[in-house]
């Protein structure tokens, strides 16, 4: 029989956050959507299934709504939105979706 200390153990190790240093000396770390609370989860899925459905498309509209919608995104799964805003707010739109395609890689073993 398993405790829930041993339980939660296990969900660190499985269920894997993104850290993430901040240009201020901080760090926060982008959690992953199975830790977040119900409330938090459902806006960080909403975000991303936004960001799926213009996945490909390149006009510059799209282009925009994109790296709004992947800032959002990393805000929502973040244990410190309000710094992680800030942070994200100047990045460049390579490092903004290189950070979201790092943040699905290392978050995806641990959803399925």
């Amino acid at each position: 029989m398993s405790t829930l200390d041993e339980i939660m153990a296990k969900v660190a190790r499985t269920y894997l956050s993104t850290p993430l240093d901040l240009r201020d000396g901080s760090n926060a770390n982008l959690r992953n959507l199975l830790l977040l609370p119900e409330a938090d989860r459902r806006a960080a899925t909403a975000l991303l299934a936004q960001l799926d459905a213009s996945d490909g498309r390149f006009d510059g509209d799209v282009i925009e709504d994109q790296l709004r919608l992947s800032r959002e995104f990393l805000v929502a799964v973040s244990d410190r939105p309000d710094a992680v805003a800030t942070e994200l707010a100047d990045w460049l739109p390579a490092a903004l979706l290189t950070l979201v395609e790092d943040y699905m890689g290392a978050t995806q073993a641990g959803e399925a």
